[in-house]
C-alpha cells in the first residue's frame, strides 16, 4: 500500500506500507512494516509524517493486525525519524543493527491500540 500526503494540489510526502516484509521477524508474526516514509524536506515537523503514519496504522488496524513495524536508519540524516517514530510509540526490538547499502538500520514496533 502506498499513501500520499498533498497540501492543496501539492504532493508533499508519501509512505509505503508492506504487508509481508522482507525482514523475516515481522514476517513471521505477520507484522506490516512501515517502509520509506518521505517528507517534503522543508515541510518536516510539521505533522505530515505523524498523519502518513497514523493513516497506516488505522489501514493496519482495521485489517485486523494489532501490531506494526518500521525500520529506521542509523545514520544523522534520520535523527528526525528516529525521534518522531520514539515519539510515536515505536520501540526498538531488541535486534542489533541490520547493515544496508545506506549505512545501517534499526528495526521498532508498536502494538495499535483502537485510538482510530
Amino acid at each position: 500500500m502506498t499513501l500520499v500526503a498533498q497540501l492543496g494540489a501539492n504532493v508533499v510526502g508519501s509512505v509505503n506500507g508492506i504487508w509481508e516484509p522482507d525482514y523475516e521477524p515481522f514476517r513471521k508474526q505477520r507484522i506490516p512494516l512501515i517502509h520509506d516514509m518521505i517528507t517534503v524536506t522543508n515541510l518536516r515537523k510539521n505533522g505530515i509524517g505523524t498523519r502518513m503514519i497514523a493513516a497506516i496504522e488505522d489501514l493496519v488496524w482495521r485489517s485486523g493486525r494489532r501490531a506494526i513495524g518500521i525500520g529506521v536508519g542509523i545514520t544523522p540524516d534520520y535523527v528526525i525519524a528516529q525521534s518522531l517514530y520514539s515519539k510515536l510509540g515505536y520501540v526498538l526490538d531488541g535486534t542489533e543493527v541490520h547493515e544496508d547499502q545506506w549505512g545501517g538500520c534499526r528495526y521498532a514496533i508498536k502494538t495499535i491500540a483502537n485510538e482510530f
